[in-house]
């Protein structure tokens, strides 16, 4: 029998206090083999490309003062050709292949502030010839006027695969968004085609001319709006009319962007784009032509029955579609041509298990393969695979402390709700008995999903002995329309609901049953956390809540302030949560700043002090509001955006170290032990 009154859950907590001592005992008798420094990631590598040939690849070093560099290696042999190394106080951003013999580098710079001026960061494009020692080119050198107004001069739209002299760029001039040719070995450029102030994007056709542009038809570029040249006009002439193809908008969650109509590249047709077809309309993202002298979708090149397409192969020199990716709970792929399936297979089974293994990049010749693989308990690295001798080596983990470390396994879970609805949900266990210890993590978006891959935070948890379980409730993304769809207007509903019914199905579990249960989340899982905890609390003995809003008609209002009543960025939210006017009473009666009196677990609020999304206000007038109602709440505020993925180093080792500590104090073993739990 599981203890569910206030009573019960004091006396636990007590229990808990008067045991930390031990455990803290504990913990440094048997410290843990990864420290919180380990998980928080000190990078090495990043930024690794494969030349359009396959002899050479290349990756970006971080050097512990701080410094970085790009090298050059040959993939037969592995050792080191050349390099390039860039300024002082500079950082690489990334490092493509223009050709077999040019890398382009893009650096930017640090915010400065000296006396009253700032020194906004910027962006630039370093050309470097590894054939010789010159000094790397600047592209864009021969135009003054635009390196001087150009913050982010960094955007490729075409690499130009049979052009190995040029590539094609935007850039700001004049107030408007244009494209140009420029040249990699000199660094000069010419426009090609003129934009507007509210060009997004652009998009060149198989011979690199101008064919579609992106612009916002709104300050908060929610609507996009498609245009491409009028029949047989020159895109470089001011004069040329553009003609409206469509209108449509982009499905912009907390966390994620994603167009409705996504451009791929261009088929060997000039008239003709792949795309990943996104549309409302649509029950499931997939992978079509698009013709845009017709507007159509001229044809259907795959589209699964129950997934989202989340990326199609296309081949660079010859335009042919090779394949869709899916993320079902890994990484699959249905590929056109079977000898790179059976290629695929090799890689697969040179990984064995659960492994998410992905193509970054196939040379032109097919030589070689730049692979990407990680796993659940594997942050990932980078291999080379040779396809005429079917070997493959590893160049760069993404960390190296945790490689061959991680001693959690997870396993795939059908979760039944109320309604008959089966949920995918992922229970990540500990090597050691973690039983009486489980944490509900809720993703963020809302329509966002978790998959069958390595995640920090679920790691981090099982590493310190926690049982770490995940849920894709409706709302999420991945499994198409109507089920992210299912999500709109169900914030305390449905999506509430499927939370709930998964803790109770995992508390049943012999493996988990008996166990106390902490629910934590970032962003629409900190709100989903918090609205758990107030009307559900006998299922939980604690909270933890990063980057949420706390109050739904607050935030709206912030929306409104931030983007106009009319804006269509809050037409989605309105979509999405409720309306304003006509929800205003049921949106406040399932915000967590009106249910304070409800909780009676302790709460750690985490809100990164720059975050853009959900104002840092959030937490804290919820901080105020428990703390005057009497209840136990911390709130940790640290540097950074939304995302808490892309923290400084710093906010992240804090980040862990606050989650450490918490959860010690709040979910320890003496206080989860169901023969104590359950005692009078």
């Amino acid at each position: 029998m599981r203890v569910g009154s206030r009573t019960a859950k004091v006396g636990r907590r007590v229990l808990a206090a008067l045991t930390l001592c031990l455990i803290t005992l504990t913990a440094t008798v048997s410290a843990h083999a990864q420290s919180v420094t380990d998980f928080a990631g000190a990078t090495y590598f990043e930024h690794v490309s494969l030349s359009p040939n396959g002899n050479l690849y290349s990756m970006v070093r971080f050097n512990r003062d701080g410094s970085s560099e790009a090298r050059i290696y040959d993939r037969r042999t592995l050792q080191r050709v050349g390099g390039l190394t860039i300024p002082e106080g500079m950082s690489f951003t990334w490092v493509e292949w223009a050709s077999d013999t040019t890398i382009l580098a893009s650096v930017s710079t640090q915010l400065r502030v000296e006396g009253r001026k700032i020194h906004l960061p910027t962006a630039r494009i370093f050309s470097h010839d590894i054939r010789d020692r010159r000094k790397p080119v600047i592209l864009f050198e021969n135009e003054e006027r635009i390196l001087n107004t150009n913050i982010r001069l960094n955007r490729v739209v075409d690499m130009m695969p049979d052009d190995p002299d040029h590539i094609v760029m935007g850039a700001w001039r004049n107030g408007d968004f244009d494209l140009f040719r420029v040249n990699v070995e000199t660094g000069e450029a010419e426009r090609i085609a003129k934009g507007r102030d509210m060009t997004l994007s652009w998009f060149t056709d198989v011979t690199g001319r101008p064919s579609l542009r992106f612009d916002c038809a709104t300050n908060t570029c929610r609507k996009i709006n498609l245009y491409t040249p009028e029949d047989g006009a020159d895109p470089s002439d001011t004069r040329t009319r553009w003609k409206l193809l469509r209108s449509f908008v982009q499905n912009n969650s907390e966390d994620d962007k994603f167009m409705d109509l996504q451009p791929l590249g261009p088929t060997a047709n000039p008239d003709e784009f792949f795309v990943l077809d996104g549309r409302d309309e649509q029950p499931r993202r997939a992978v079509r032509v698009y013709n845009i002298r017709t507007n159509e979708f001229v044809e259907t090149l795959f589209e699964d029955d129950r997934h989202d397409v989340s990326h199609a192969l296309i081949d660079p020199k010859s335009r042919a579609y090779m394949g869709a990716q899916i993320w079902r709970d890994t990484i699959e792929y249905v590929l056109v041509d079977a000898t790179l399936q059976d290629h695929l297979d090799t890689l697969n089974g040179y990984f064995e298990g659960d492994w998410n293994v992905s193509f970054s990049k196939i040379a032109d010749n097919g030589s070689a393969a730049l692979v990407y693989a990680s796993a659940s308990d594997e942050p990932g690295a980078y291999y080379i695979y040779d396809f005429k001798a079917k070997d493959t080596k590893r160049i760069a983990r993404k960390n190296r402390s945790l490689h061959n470390a991680l001693e959690a396994e997870t396993e795939v879970l059908d979760i039944p709700v109320r309604d008959g609805t089966t949920l995918t949900g992922y229970l990540t266990v500990p090597g050691k008995n973690s039983k009486g210890r489980l944490i509900m993590m809720i993703h963020g978006g809302p329509e966002q999903r978790d998959v069958l891959d390595y995640d920090r935070d679920v790691q981090f948890l099982a590493s310190r002995g926690y049982a770490v379980a995940r849920v894709n409730f409706r709302g999420s993304s991945g499994y198409g329309r109507a089920f992210a769809s299912a999500g709109y207007r169900q914030w305390g509903g449905v999506m509430h609901t499927d939370v709930i019914d998964a803790t109770l199905w995992l508390q049943k579990r012999q493996d988990i049953a008996g166990s106390e249960t902490c629910i934590m989340g970032y962003s629409y899982g900190a709100y989903a956390a918090l609205l758990a905890g107030a009307l559900q609390p006998q299922l939980y003995t604690c909270i933890v809540a990063g980057g949420g809003p706390s109050d739904l008609n607050q935030f709206l209002k912030d929306e409104r302030k931030t983007h106009g009543r009319n804006s269509p960025q809050l037409a989605y939210w309105e979509k999405a949560i409720g309306e304003r006017k006509a929800d205003k009473d049921l949106l406040a009666s399932i915000s967590p700043i009106n249910l304070v009196d409800r909780y009676e677990d302790p709460v750690l609020l985490i809100h990164a002090t720059y975050d853009n999304t959900v104002e840092i206000d959030h937490s804290k007038d919820l901080e105020k509001a428990l703390n005057k109602s009497g209840r136990s709440v911390e709130l940790l505020e640290l540097y950074g955006g939304h995302t808490h993925g892309t923290w400084p180093r710093s906010s992240r080792v804090a980040y862990l170290k606050k989650l450490e500590a918490f959860f010690a104090t709040h979910l320890a073993p003496s206080a989860s032990d169901p023969a104590k739990a359950d005692a009078p």
